[in-house]
């Protein structure tokens, strides 16, 4: 016969024994995964540490390398020195172009031997966005051309022209890209109206000028109709002296996106005017874009991409790309030096696209001879 008390003591026993049981497999799970989480939270901090440290001696490269670069341009420099010795520079410096661009762009210009650079800047007047410039243009130069955008079109091809009569000639022959004549453009019909330039040789203001003294006059002319303003010691006979032809830097200010921030320098006037004179002096003109405003705690190096530039972007399709230069990024050390190489081999025939943005060859040309 069965004691109920001894039936009732091993039903507990059986219950106890299975909570214990379970009470022990729980905690045995229980660790078991605390510990492999703890595990994995250790590999990442451990991770996340490593890769820190080694974003932080990355970045100190990348600011050694900036530094380095910048050493590069400054003044006695063998990367620059005598590259452009006895080379005449002219900035074309479209109005409202900041002060640090310009520097810059000047700086790197006379640390590799060019002499001081005259500034021709390009106003706004020369869009023709208002009556009251295009009514200047009508009279002061004699253009009696129909719509706005044929007077603005015919306006920047004699700019253009009156620029590349006064530019040092060059044979363009470097690999791969076309030995192009020189443009001629057939003068407008016109005469001279009261006030206009009555150098010997100079012609109506209208007419495209064919030779430096009537390239001289036109500039003189667009300077009093408030188109440009010649930034040097006189007027346009002392900025661009008998006997001492020029290169030029064409400047175009873009802010991060690649837009155009200056009001002067619109693809509708930069593109035409850039074209213009590179047909009339192929291998004379470097087109420099330059960030207006660098975005703070930013480190650059040749694979940094530079923005889509308008402008640029422009000039480098069809013929115009190969008359002429391109740099993307002035505002970076190396654009700096891309830019004094690039005039150097203008003058050796050569010309070329760099920089880090879209259409670009290399990040700077190699090193010229001589």
């Amino acid at each position: 016969m069965i004691n109920f008390r001894f039936h009732l003591i091993s039903l507990v026993a059986v219950f106890l024994a299975l909570g214990v049981g379970v009470a022990m497999g729980a905690s045995f799970v229980d660790r078991a995964t605390v510990d492999s989480l703890r595990g994995r939270v250790d590999d990442l901090d451990r991770g996340f540490r490593d890769r820190g440290q080694q974003i932080d001696d990355l970045e100190g490269q990348l600011r050694q390398s900036d530094e380095q670069a910048a050493a590069l341009g400054e003044p006695g420099s063998y990367a620059l020195d005598g590259r452009l010795d006895g080379q005449r520079t002219v900035l074309l410096v479209p109005e409202g172009t900041p002060d640090g661009i310009l520097d810059a762009a000047r700086g790197a210009l006379t640390n590799a031997g060019a002499a001081p650079a005259a500034v021709v800047r390009l106003r706004t007047d020369l869009s023709l966005d208002d009556d009251g410039a295009v009514t200047r243009v009508r009279d002061r130069l004699d253009l009696r051309t129909g719509t706005v955008n044929d007077l603005r079109e015919r306006l920047l091809d004699l700019l253009g022209v009156a620029l590349g009569r006064l530019a040092a000639p060059t044979s363009l022959a470097s690999p791969g890209s076309t030995t192009l004549p020189p443009t001629t453009v057939t003068p407008s019909i016109g005469t001279p109206t009261t006030g206009s330039p009555a150098a010997p040789g100079a012609g109506p203001a209208s007419a495209s000028p064919t030779d430096p003294v009537a390239a001289r006059a036109l500039l003189s002319a667009m300077s009093d109709a408030g188109l440009i303003a010649i930034e040097a010691t006189g007027p346009a006979e002392q900025a661009f002296p008998a006997g001492a032809p020029v290169r030029y830097v064409e400047l175009v200010p873009v802010g991060s996106g690649g837009e155009v921030v200056s009001p002067a320098a619109e693809v509708a006037v930069l593109v035409p005017l850039s074209s213009s004179l590179s047909a009339t002096a192929p291998g004379s003109l470097t087109v420099a874009a330059a960030l207006a405003e660098r975005p703070p705690g930013t480190a650059t190096t040749t694979t940094t991409p530079a923005a889509a530039t308008s402008v640029v972007q422009a000039l480098r399709q069809g013929d115009t790309k190969q008359r002429l230069s391109t740099v993307d990024d002035l505002q970076d050390p190396f654009g700096r030096l891309a830019t004094v190489f690039a005039v150097a081999a203008g003058a050796e025939g050569r010309v070329g696209h760099y920089g880090t943005g879209p259409g670009a060859e290399a990040p700077f040309p190699t090193v010229p001879t001589g």
